[in-house]
């Protein structure tokens, strides 16, 4: 875990009955993910509905509120601490946030119950199954406020780049192409590229590698799925290309950056 994210609570809860959160201040960092159904959160006086896909980040020292809901709901929830200077000092809500790529990271890490964060030194042999699974989740959790830090560095005000961010995170899996990608908005190649480069700075074949690469990266985590089984999973089905272009991207192959994350974690 770095430095200045420290998590401090886990959930991830899927049922037809969310209890109430009575008003008080808090003191932590609340970071809310609806992967389905809906709740509605009142933050400073300020009341927030949550649809699906939507993601709300509370900061310290908010008066935090929230009401019970009845209906099927799958909510994940990571308070966690951070330092000032690395982490925002307003709330925020991401709106349509939760693309494939945070789906893929959080299926990772199924588990459905807090496991308390400990250190090496402070562990029995017994507890060492729950220390690997909160590293995992420490990762997890940073891959995740990464993806929606760039989530929201690449917002448009454009729709149809909108759009086109959109198709491609929720088809991450899929073998896109700028045809595909054409083809969803209705545009025209070269119009499309243009738009695209212009509001994002990359080709959109860039953006796609990019976004491709980076969940390959947090599978690596996975022991169980073979190199071969990531790059097919992704829709690379050159498995040569795909161990390429991750090497230019992070100047290391995928097998020696496994093999690096494997002795880490010993």
């Amino acid at each position: 875990m770095s430095e200045n994210k420290r998590v401090d609570y886990f959930i991830n809860h899927s049922s037809s009955n969310l209890n109430s959160i009575k008003p008080y201040k808090i003191w932590f960092y609340h970071l809310v993910l609806v992967l389905e159904g809906s709740c509605t959160y009142i933050a400073n006086g300020e009341t927030i509905v949550l649809k699906k896909n939507d993601v709300l980040l509370l900061t310290p020292e908010t008066f935090r509120e929230r009401f019970a809901n009845h209906s099927y709901i799958h909510i994940v929830i990571f308070n966690f601490f951070g330092k000032n200077e690395y982490m925002p000092t307003e709330n925020h809500v991401y709106r349509n946030a939760i693309n494939q790529i945070i789906r893929n990271l959080l299926d990772v890490y199924p588990y459905k119950t807090y496991i308390a964060l400990q250190k090496k030194n402070e562990i029995s042999s017994s507890d060492f199954k729950s220390l690997k699974q909160t590293e995992v989740l420490n990762h997890i959790f940073e891959c995740i406020m990464l993806e929606l830090f760039e989530t929201s560095q690449n917002q448009s005000n454009n729709p149809h780049v909108t759009n086109i961010l959109k198709y491609i995170n929720e088809n991450i899996n899929a073998p896109l192409t700028l045809t595909d990608v054409c083809h969803h908005v209705h545009l025209s190649k070269e119009y499309t590229a243009r738009l695209f480069k212009q509001e994002t700075g990359m080709t959109i074949s860039e953006y796609i590698n990019k976004e491709k690469l980076y969940l390959a990266k947090n599978m690596l985590e996975t022991p169980n799925m073979s190199l071969k089984k990531i790059s097919s999973n992704l829709g690379y089905e050159n498995y040569s290309y795909f161990t390429k272009i991750f090497r230019d991207m992070f100047n290391i192959s995928p097998q020696k950056m496994r093999n690096e994350a494997k002795k880490h974690n010993e």
